[in-house]
C-alpha cells in the first residue's frame, strides 16, 4: 500500500514510517501541513495515518476532507482524547483510532487488518472541469493546463494527475536529466525524498501509456541511480499505428 503520514511529534512519525517500511509498504512521511495537503490533491493513496495534533483544530472537518476526494483509509493516533471524540472521529470517515504510545507490533496488526478491506468509496467528488483551449506545446506532446490532460499528436495518454505532472516537468526539460529528489520535491512537494521510490510506477504507467498511443521510440530514458530525461521529440513525428 502507499501510505501518507503526518505527524507533528517527528520521532512518532519516523517510528510509523520505519515499522510501515518494514511491512514492505510504500511511505511518505509529510514533513509539513502543506506538503500534507498538497500531496493528498495530487496522487491517489490506500492509507492515510494522521495525528489529532497534526489534523487542526477540527479533527472531524479534517478526517472529512481527506474522505471527500480520497477513497483512502484513515487511521488517527492521538495521546489524549475522550470517547465522545473518538466517536466523532470514526462517525467522520475514521477506519480506526490509536492512542499514543501503542506498540509497534498492535499498530503494524491494525494496519494489515487495513490492508485486507476492500478499498472505501469516495463520498463526495468534485465536478469535473470544463474543456478548455489553454495548451502548452512540446515537440508533439500538448499539454491542456485546465483539464490537465495530455495529448501526442492527437491521441489523450489519459494520465493521472500525477503522471501529467511529471510528464509536464520532464517536457519542461527534454534532453536534461531531471533528478529523483527534483521530481519529488516538483511534483509532491517533499525535499527530503531522493530516491525513485514513487517514481517508478508511475513512470511505468507513462511508458505503457506512449506505447498504447503508438510511439515507436522509446522517450523516457533512465539514469540509474540520478534520475529520468525526456528524449528529444520531433516536431513531425507520427506514431505509428
Amino acid at each position: 500500500m502507499l501510505i501518507l503520514v503526518g505527524d507533528d511529534e517527528q520521532e512518532y512519525g519516523e517510528i510509523i514510517e520505519e515499522l510501515l517500511r518494514s511491512q514492505s509498504h510504500r511511505v511518505v512521511l509529510a514533513a509539513s501541513h502543506e506538503s500534507f495537503r498538497r500531496f493528498l490533491q495530487r496522487s491517489e493513496v490506500d492509507l492515510v495515518v494522521m495525528s489529532s495534533t497534526f489534523a487542526g483544530e477540527s479533527l472531524p472537518a479534517a478526517i472529512w476532507d481527506v474522505r471527500r476526494t480520497q477513497s483512502a483509509h484513515i487511521v488517527v493516533t492521538f495521546e489524549e482524547r475522550s470517547p465522545v471524540e473518538v466517536a466523532e472521529c470514526l462517525a467522520a470517515g475514521a477506519d480506526d483510532c490509536v492512542r499514543k504510545p501503542f506498540h509497534p507490533s498492535e499498530f503494524a496488526a491494525r494496519v494489515d487488518a487495513i490492508a485486507r478491506r476492500s478499498p472505501r468509496p469516495i463520498e463526495d467528488t468534485e465536478p469535473a472541469a470544463e474543456e478548455s483551449a489553454t495548451w502548452t506545446r512540446s515537440g508533439s506532446l500538448r499539454f491542456d493546463e485546465s483539464t490537465l490532460r495530455v495529448h501526442w499528436a492527437g491521441v489523450d495518454l489519459a494520465c493521472s494527475k500525477t503522471e501529467y505532472e511529471i510528464l509536464r516537468a520532464l517536457a519542461e526539460t527534454h534532453g536534461r536529466v531531471l533528478t529523483h529528489a527534483y521530481l519529488n520535491r516538483r511534483v509532491w512537494g517533499y525535499s527530503s525524498l531522493s530516491d525513485a521510490t514513487l517514481l517508478k510506477g508511475h513512470i511505468s504507467s507513462i511508458r505503457s501509456k506512449l506505447r498504447a498511443a503508438g510511439i515507436s521510440q522509446p522517450l523516457i530514458r533512465t539514469v540509474n541511480g540520478v534520475g529520468y530525461g525526456l528524449a528529444h521529440i520531433a516536431e513531425d513525428l507520427v506514431p505509428s499505428r
